[in-house]
């Protein structure tokens, strides 16, 4: 229903895995992952499974650091600093990485964008903006796309 609301061109099973929390023959082994991670920080195994049931982007991001996904999509129904919480967390960054950031794809009738850190970072530095060109352009490649600047004087 909501793949459909939102105009995505996503078919459960077969370019994408819905993830139901209350019936998946992975939540034991992900709450177990999620308490050895965060024992040491006071999660009981209690409160692991209580947080892997009921926080979406937390079983999102566990699937991704367990290799159980490729990405996630996030971001309709909370606000973006609580979901980039459990990233942190969890995930934490690229090792060449210097900060968190963002990346939107509009996918246009005519052309695909892709926007970088309209979320995470209030007044980047100069530096941390490079930072997140460069892993931008990175992640922009896994797409098949060349990246460029579009308001570059740079025509390619």
């Amino acid at each position: 229903m909501r793949v459909k609301k939102a105009g995505l061109r996503l078919e459960a099973g077969k370019n994408v895995q819905i993830v139901d929390p209350e019936d998946d023959d992975r939540f034991t082994e992900t709450w177990t992952a999620y308490y050895k991670l965060k024992a040491r920080e006071g999660v009981t195994p209690d409160i692991a499974k209580a947080m892997i049931r009921k926080h979406n982007s937390l079983i999102g991001v566990m699937l991704l650091q367990r290799g159980d996904a490729d990405g996630m999509i996030c971001g309709v129904a909370s606000n973006y600093d609580s979901q980039l919480h459990y990233v942190e967390q969890v995930i934490g960054l690229k090792k060449e990485a210097q900060t968190f950031a963002a990346m939107n794809v509009l996918m246009l009738p005519t052309q695909t964008l892709f926007v970088c850190d309209t979320h995470v970072n209030e007044n980047p530095t100069a530096e941390q903006i490079a930072d997140m060109t460069i892993q931008a352009a990175d992640e922009v490649k896994r797409f098949g796309v060349v990246p460029h600047g579009q308001g570059s004087s740079d025509p390619g």
